[in-house]
């Protein structure tokens, strides 16, 4: 598989994943890094039973997501970012519902 890489210059370079022995799109390295457990599974298991919107639980899961890759990422500070963005978000949405609303 290869990775197109576009540059401020416009140049288009790839970036072939068997020759560098990565797997980017099955087992990205910053999901899963020193640990067993992949990103994907914990978000499955931590919505398991919940009785929560589609998108309540979608912002849950990205928040999540970007939460547990901060570390392992080039732009650290972006990934937290975005984690703050998307629990910005479920806390619009869980304040327009009356079930988590304690007014």
């Amino acid at each position: 598989m290869s990775i197109p890489h576009i540059h401020k210059d416009g140049l288009t370079l790839t970036m072939d994943t068997e020759t560098i022995g990565l797997d980017m799109v099955d087992n990205p390295p910053h999901y899963n890094n020193n640990s067993s457990i992949e990103c994907i599974d914990a978000m499955e298991a931590m919505t398991r039973g919940s009785d929560i919107s589609g998108h309540a639980a979608y912002c849950w899961q990205s928040a999540f997501k970007y939460l547990w890759r901060w570390p392992y990422k080039e732009k650290a500070l972006q990934d937290l970012y975005k984690c703050r963005w998307y629990i910005d978000r479920l806390i619009s949405i869980l304040e327009k519902d009356s079930k988590y609303n304690d007014n």
